[in-house]
C-alpha cells in the first residue's frame, strides 16, 4: 500500500468538504424551490420544467455524495 503525502490528504480532505458543501446547499436550493412552489400554485400544478430543473438538482446532489463518498475511501485506503 502506497502512503500518500500529508499535503494530497489534506486537499482530499478540503475537497470532500467542499463537496459535502456543495451537496446540501443543492438540497437546500431544492426544498426551497419546493416550498415556493408550493405556497405559489401548489405542488399539483408543477410543469414539465419544474419536474426537470428539481430533477437536475437530484442528480448533482447524488453525484456530489457519490464524488465525497469516492473521496472518503481514497483517504481511508491510503491508510491516515
Amino acid at each position: 500500500m502506497s502512503q500518500m503525502s500529508p499535503l494530497l490528504v489534506l486537499i482530499l480532505k478540503a475537497i470532500r468538504i467542499g463537496v459535502l458543501g456543495m451537496s446540501g446547499l443543492m438540497l437546500l436550493f431544492l426544498g426551497l424551490g419546493l416550498w415556493q412552489k408550493q405556497r405559489t400554485i401548489g405542488l399539483e400544478m408543477l410543469t414539465r420544467q419544474d419536474y426537470t430543473f428539481f430533477g437536475i438538482l437530484a442528480l448533482i446532489c447524488l453525484a456530489g455524495l457519490w464524488m465525497a463518498r469516492a473521496v472518503s475511501r481514497e483517504i481511508r485506503k491510503s491508510g491516515t
